[in-house]
């Protein structure tokens, strides 16, 4: 459906667009893949390192560092909002949003 005319030189750039847009969903497609391999390669690296009590590794390429776990204090704003509705909106400020353009490529 075409709400107005854009004009032939604009329609152009309009198939282009379509054309960057649907090469973006494939490496998209792509990224995702490799980063689920990413990961599985991660944990069997990591097994294998916590498996042999190693911390760092690195090969002139690559440094890899397993970090310990800990317990981190974040504050709980629903909680607080929920707790003190008054005090919570006296600290609210806005902030201007640019607009921005949606672009869905079908088909």
């Amino acid at each position: 459906m075409q709400f107005f005319n854009l004009g032939k030189a604009r329609q152009t750039e309009v198939e282009r667009l379509i054309s960057v847009r649907r090469k973006l969903a494939a490496l998209d497609a792509q990224k995702k893949e490799l980063e689920a391999e990413e990961a599985k390669l991660k944990d069997v690296i990591k097994e294998e390192m916590k498996a042999n009590n190693v911390k760092t590794y690195d090969n002139g390429v690559i440094s890899i560092t397993l970090k310990d776990g800990y317990i981190r204090h974040d504050f709980d704003k629903e909680r607080f909002r929920a707790d003190n509705a008054e005090l919570y909106n006296k600290y609210l400020k806005d902030v201007e949003v640019n607009g921005s353009m949606l672009i869905k490529i079908k088909g």
